[in-house]
């Protein structure tokens, strides 16, 4: 798990750089952060304080996008080609849907989320 974690940090300047275009501001990134559940978190730093982008995102959530050239629009998510939250690959993460859209997609029920 280490190595993970430290082969990502030499990533993060590029994703970084990549972000701050999609942000249309300089943003910095700290972590990553190893989660519980396996996926990488971020913390995205550096913004203006009122445009609401000094967040902790999801790496996901970062590449998907630095692929869409913008900040992901609430209700927006990300999904994984292969169903592997862990993987975060800009090859897996794909196209945005919404909540309800994303639970028909993944099989679940949308009244219980399960």
């Amino acid at each position: 798990m280490a190595e993970l974690v430290d082969a990502m940090k030499n990533d993060l300047p590029k994703l970084a750089k990549k972000l701050s275009k999609a942000y249309r501001c300089k943003v910095r990134l700290v972590g990553p952060y190893l989660c519980k559940d396996g996926r990488k978190r971020v913390d995205v730093r550096g913004a203006p304080p009122q445009s609401g982008l000094n967040k902790t995102i999801q790496l996901a959530r970062a590449r998907l996008e630095v692929l869409l050239g913008r900040p992901l629009r609430k209700g927006e998510t990300v999904d994984h080609k292969n169903n592997d939250k862990t993987d975060d690959s800009y090859t897996n993460v794909q196209g945005i849907v919404t909540g309800k859209l994303h639970m028909q997609v993944e099989g679940h029920n949308i009244v219980t989320g399960k």
